[in-house]
């Protein structure tokens, strides 16, 4: 008996989205740091635009002129300090968070860990591949439901990107899912040296 393309696809999609969750999981643990990092290069950028206007302006270089040369344009700081502020609302997190996406990171690199030694057991049809499968996949669900609520509470552009993405990881493995459920698991209760050899079409 041979394997359904079905699982096998259900199996190497398992795989990648594990490996996205893992790098998911550790970029959870490291957004902080990085919104951090955004909103220091933003305003050093604001910062350096305002001071080379406030000396264009002490040196006498506005020239109204309309054919004055370029250099003695000043650069505009209000945009910086628009996108500074756009920034800002996109990059806030409330003080709890920091503590939050240090263990949601942890608990996401273990759930994805299992997810991907799931899929591998589902794609070398192992005994257990099945029923580790829904144990990921039922996990995984219940994990995206619990980081969205968590990202409602945010209150930023951000906490609204990470719904989008939780959304998309409950669709993807609720799919996965019902694929299984659904489908031909006869090969796995098999003990013959055909069950574990080949794809059929």
């Amino acid at each position: 008996m041979h394997r359904p393309v079905c699982m096998s696809v259900v199996g190497v999609l398992g795989v990648i989205g594990a490996c996205l969750g893992i790098l998911g999981a550790t970029q959870m643990m490291l957004l902080p740091k990085i919104a951090e990092v955004q909103k220091g290069l933003l305003s050093r950028f604001q910062k350096m635009a305002e001071d080379q206007l406030a000396g264009a302006v002490n040196r006498n270089y506005h020239d109204p002129h309309p054919d004055a040369p370029a250099h003695s344009v000043p650069i505009n700081p209000l945009p910086f300090s628009e996108m500074n502020q756009l920034m800002a609302k996109f990059w806030t997190f409330p003080p709890w968070y920091y503590t939050w996406s240090l263990i949601g990171g942890g608990i996401g690199l273990l759930l994805c860990g299992f997810y991907l030694y799931a899929a591998i057991a589902l794609l070398s049809m192992k005994r257990h591949g099945v029923v580790y499968f829904y144990w990921a996949t039922s996990l995984a669900i219940v994990w995206s439901i619990t980081k969205a609520l968590v990202a409602v509470h945010i209150g930023s552009f951000m906490g609204y990107s990470i719904v989008a993405g939780c959304a998309f990881g409950f669709i993807f493995n609720l799919v996965l899912l019902l694929v299984v459920a659904t489908s031909d698991q006869s090969f796995f209760n098999s003990s013959s040296p055909a069950a574990s050899s080949g794809t059929s079409l």
